[in-house]
């Protein structure tokens, strides 16, 4: 899951059928590693319990406006648009250091 940015274990959760309700920025990780088109992405956050379509969460706006932009390309460039944003970089914190 390196191009995720997610530690191995969520790989291993998904593998072994354990994986519990995750967070919205895990979803938009494994989208950005999956390199998903904006219809695929929608339909795995659709999946695990999430819509960025008509909300008033200004969060959530931020996570749809750089899916409409950002889709199909590396997680750096998401976290490119975000951290300028004042939101935390996608992935695993261990991927996510300086340096």
């Amino acid at each position: 899951m390196l191009r995720a940015k997610l530690d191995s274990h969520y790989y291993s959760r998904i593998k072994r059928g354990v994986a519990n309700q995750w967070e919205i920025e895990t979803v938009l990780a494994v989208c950005a590693g999956l390199w998903l088109n904006r219809l695929e992405a929608e339909a795995l956050l659709a999946s695990a319990g999430y819509s960025l379509n008509a909300t008033a969460n200004p969060k959530y706006v931020i996570y749809a406006f750089m899916l409409a932009k950002y889709h199909g390309r590396p997680i750096q460039k998401w976290n490119d648009f975000l951290e300028p944003n004042g939101m935390p970089p996608l992935g695993s914190k261990q991927y996510n250091k300086a340096g």
